[in-house]
């Protein structure tokens, strides 16, 4: 199965200069701008399994692009 990354900058709620590159592997869907679309549900998904930071930036990619496991 073919897959992309969605690569965050995260941060700390209760430190915003505390900032890390996090990926999510998704499934291939087609193509960048698919992923884009796919990409709110997932970060919901991690944003609620992760209180304690709101993430700042993001962007799909490819596998490996950067970005360590979320």
């Amino acid at each position: 199965m073919d897959y992309l990354e969605i690569v965050m900058l995260v941060c700390l709620i209760g430190d915003p200069k505390a900032c890390e590159e996090r990926s999510l592997p998704v499934e291939n869907v087609g193509s960048l701008s698919a992923c884009t679309w796919e990409a709110q549900m997932h970060m919901a998904q991690w944003s609620a399994t992760h209180p304690k930071y709101e993430i700042r930036k993001w962007h799909c990619a490819p596998p490996n692009a950067g970005g360590r496991k979320a």
